[in-house]
């Protein structure tokens, strides 16, 4: 079990176990964008994400990817597809609805994990630009620093701090940020 746990904290995956997509701000966002999509989830984990999403809109169709397809996915409707996303994304998406991998330069460095060579100090940033430069529309739980980080200002619908656990495995504060084309 310690083996999968340090492969989770290595690749940044945190799994959401409560539902911010029962927040106005997102419902108001979804009805805005979603035009019977099939939604994105390019860092599905265990499909945490499709299933919440599902409890909120139970009609919504999601295409799932993920780099570890190994973990016990919670709504198997919705097969996860084995994928590096950061190294390969899917095209032709106009909605993304995900919790990205969070993982700290620092903290990386700290406990001797790999971190790409990006231009960012945490992995979340570069996943949201990549996200953002080819979906349109993107919800993404991501950590609260966001807000004041002054970054993708430009495609920012809306923003809203989580103060419930959203997570089992870390205490990072978080935020659902909402951005739009």
């Amino acid at each position: 079990m310690k083996k999968k746990e340090n492969t989770k904290k290595e690749n940044g995956q945190y799994f959401t176990i409560n539902n911010p997509f029962k927040l106005e701000i997102f419902k108001s966002w979804f009805k805005y964008v979603y035009k019977n999509d099939i939604i994105l989830e390019p860092f599905a984990g265990a499909n945490n994400i499709v299933r919440l999403v599902n409890e909120i809109f139970p009609k919504t169709k999601f295409i799932s990817f993920d780099i570890d397809t190994t973990f016990k996915n919670v709504y198997p409707k919705v097969k996860i597809k084995k994928r590096d996303t950061l190294k390969n994304f899917p095209d032709g998406y106009n909605i993304i609805i995900t919790n990205p991998p969070y993982l700290a330069k620092n903290s990386a460095t700290r406990n001797n994990l790999f971190y790409p060579d990006i231009k960012y100090d945490d992995l979340y940033k570069y996943t949201l630009e990549i996200m953002l430069k080819n979906v349109d529309n993107v919800a993404a739980i991501i950590p609260e620093s966001f807000i004041t980080s002054g970054l993708f200002i430009d495609r920012l619908y809306a923003v809203t701090s989580l103060t419930t656990k959203m997570f089992n495995d870390t205490e990072c504060p978080v935020c659902l940020a909402l951005f739009v084309k």
